[in-house]
């Protein structure tokens, strides 16, 4: 039986018996951090809770069958939380007790968006009033892979309509089967175009909205038997539009009234004042804004120009815009009015704020941090027990501790220095993460070690190393791959890397050639991005293979492994270990224990 001070059961708030309670399972590492934040948030939320205290220093290495093999739940336990990067069969666990068992987040600091402390969303978040016509600008000029290429690009971002942004001063004879084709990707179709022969040929082939007539054109609208965008007669004023709206009300024509919106020096705030008397003079009209003479036309990134203008639209029921992407900063425009449209509606109908809501706009900073604190940051360094850096960013400072040293400053280079870092693989993995960490500090982002930085809907996973666990390296690209060396005399050296295989190396001058294949072994290849691939042939010598019996030259490339975790259920603790690993992965582990990883 392990004794109490290897696992330990801490109590948390008491709230109203109805509540669940929950236990959350983590490491001694993590204890700290995990029961300051939970002291803070349970209050706030009417949080019951405990936390076991498992005998194991990092709580990303935990899994399942570990954990089940450790803990002995309380009878009154609703829900078992474990650290998010406890990967494996939860049955093991779940056999053995009646609460439910779940993964929490993977980053410590996540933990109180996911028991509901800060998502104010609810649950009809996520519906919307407005559609989205996305251009297709000069699409003549496209052959037809490279236009359905566009399409495929902005019906993935949320678009309703794709119209075909027509070339003046020519005819677009394949304008019918752009149509067709787009229509086939299960989009509908709108023409953008003064032709009236483009026009008839686009709406033939399925078109259903005309992008624009007024008070020159508005007759032939008559033939045409599709809706109509409807523009003034004179930009920069509502002259005609009156009489427009008039013919087609008359003849029983649909439309929608857009009228257009200025960039910003040649009238935009006028122009927003129009719609403002269009929504007056026709309360129940449909409506429709470009938006691109913003986004295109304004040195500054689109999300916050189509958030903001996706606003005076659902206030002022404005139930479509159209938009393009041809500017690098306006590339992603359709997501970004995806995701505005939705937070609008939902600010809109509640009568709630726009904010905390709609995380993925928020792309350039973070849509909050969590602070950690000068006095929890020492305390973090002080508990540290190994060599491995751990990382954090905190008031545009970056912070590198060990257990011997504890570094501040703001210029990655000069801490690099001060770490001492020799081996080259750890030299990548930390460059990788200090710029990662120069580059949060700048922009006052979160930094977690290990993960991507949040860039809103940017954002790119960033394999976790945990997800390689208890994967066997191959020194092999492809499995079962020859790994051929020549060796100058004349010998050829031929090692096959199989998984678990043995490692055999013939001669042919008749000389037995051994390698020897142990960790930190001369003869080392490796395929990982965090190590190096080494070879040695001493010409002078021998080559020597020592093949241990258990391992069958076995290369392991785990971060703690959890393999190694699950072989070593009977063992009073898991800190071990560190001399298998390479600093980077013991780096990458231990990352987590310290409160910006998993718990």
């Amino acid at each position: 039986m392990t004794n109490a001070s290897e696992r330990r059961i801490r109590c948390g708030a008491i709230v109203a018996d109805e509540s669940p309670n929950y236990l959350f399972v983590t490491g001694r590492l993590a204890e700290f951090s995990l029961g300051r934040l939970l002291e803070e948030i349970a209050p706030k939320i009417g949080l019951r809770y405990q936390i076991a205290v498992l005998p194991i220093s990092v709580a990303a290495l935990m899994t399942p069958r570990w954990v089940a093999a450790k803990l002995t739940a309380p009878e009154d336990i609703d829900r078992i939380v474990l650290p998010g990067h406890c990967r494996g069969d939860l049955e093991p666990l779940a056999s053995r007790t009646r609460a439910s068992i779940e993964l929490g987040p993977e980053d410590l600091l996540d933990l109180p968006a996911f028991l509901g402390a800060t998502d104010q969303r609810k649950n009809d978040y996520g519906s919307y009033q407005i559609e989205i016509f996305a251009e297709i600008n000069h699409a003549p000029r496209l052959s037809s892979p490279e236009l359905l290429a566009e399409a495929d690009r902005l019906i993935a971002q949320g678009a309703d309509w794709i119209d075909l942004g027509c070339d003046p001063g020519g005819t677009w004879d394949l304008v019918g089967d752009a149509v067709k084709a787009v229509r086939d990707r299960g989009a509908r179709a709108s023409i953008d175009s003064w032709n009236p022969v483009e026009v008839e040929l686009a709406v033939r082939a399925g078109a259903e909205v005309v992008f624009s007539v007024d008070g020159s054109n508005r007759e032939r609208a008559l033939d045409w038997g599709a809706e109509v965008v409807v523009v003034p007669d004179k930009i920069g004023s509502l002259d005609g539009l009156d009489e427009s709206v008039n013919y087609l009300e008359k003849h029983n024509i649909a439309y929608r009234i857009d009228p257009i919106l200025e960039p910003i020096g040649f009238g935009f705030a006028a122009s927003l004042g129009r719609y403002l008397e269009t929504r007056r003079r026709y309360p129940e009209a449909r409506m429709l804004m470009g938006v691109g003479n913003l986004t295109e036309l304004t040195d500054a990134d689109s999300a916050g120009i189509n958030t903001l203008l996706i606003g005076f639209c659902a206030e002022l029921s404005i139930g479509s815009v159209l938009t393009t992407s041809v500017g690098v900063w306006a590339r992603t425009s359709v997501k970004e009015i995806d995701l505005a449209r939705r937070l609008a509606d939902y600010a809109v109908r509640t009568r709630s704020l726009p904010k905390r809501i709609e995380p993925g706009l928020v792309m350039l900073r973070d849509p909050g941090r969590n602070r950690i604190g000068g006095e929890n940051l020492a305390e973090l360094a002080a508990r540290i027990r190994d060599p491995n850096w751990r990382i954090f960013v905190e008031d545009h400072k970056i912070h590198v501790m060990n257990n011997k040293n504890y570094f501040t400053g703001d210029d990655p280079f000069e801490l690099f220095d001060r770490m001492n870092v020799t081996d080259a693989s750890h030299a990548f993995y930390l460059g990788y993460e200090l710029m990662k960490a120069k580059t949060a500090a700048t922009l006052d982002k979160s930094y977690r070690q290990d993960q991507a930085l949040s860039w809103g809907f940017l954002t790119e996973a960033e394999p976790s190393r945990h997800a390689r666990r208890g994967a066997v390296a191959r020194t092999s690209v492809e499995t079962g791959a020859v790994a051929r060396t020549s060796l100058e005399t004349g010998a050829v050296a031929r090692t096959s890397v199989e998984t678990g295989a043995v490692a055999r190396t013939s001669v042919e001058t008749g000389a037995v050639a051994r390698t020897s294949v142990v960790p930190e072994s001369v003869a080392r290849t490796s395929f990982d991005l965090e190590s190096v691939a080494r070879t040695s042939f001493d010409l002078e010598s021998v080559a020597r293979t020592s093949v241990e019996p258990e391992s069958v030259a076995r290369t392991s490339f785990e971060s703690e492994s959890v393999e190694a975790a699950n072989q070593l259920d009977d063992r009073p603790d898991l800190d071990r270990g560190e001399a298998d690993r390479t600093p980077a992965e013991a780096d990458s582990s231990k990352a987590d224990a310290a409160g910006e990883g998993g718990r």
